[in-house]
């Protein structure tokens, strides 16, 4: 049976226009922790570095490796430009 990390492999979400629902569909992105992303890119701004994920509550450096093949960071009207 071929799971659902196995699913994705090859697609990613970007973690500066997806919703809390589009996140969810990366492997362990719960509904919750797809909301704190959301609230967090809302409260500072673009992610500028996919690494930043770290600094989302409920986000841990065993987590982040896990997903890291899954997110990709694509700036927003110029958001990443700093």
């Amino acid at each position: 049976m071929v799971t659902a990390e196995e699913k994705l492999m090859g697609k990613t979400v970007n973690i500066n226009t997806a919703t809390a629902e589009e996140l969810t569909q990366v492997p362990m992105i719960t509904l919750e922790l797809a909301q704190a992303i959301v609230t967090y890119r809302e409260d500072v701004g673009a992610f500028q570095l996919i690494e930043e994920l770290i600094l989302v509550e409920g986000f841990d450096q065993k987590l982040f490796l896990r997903v890291q093949p899954f997110f990709l960071i694509e700036c927003v009207s110029g958001e990443c430009n700093g």
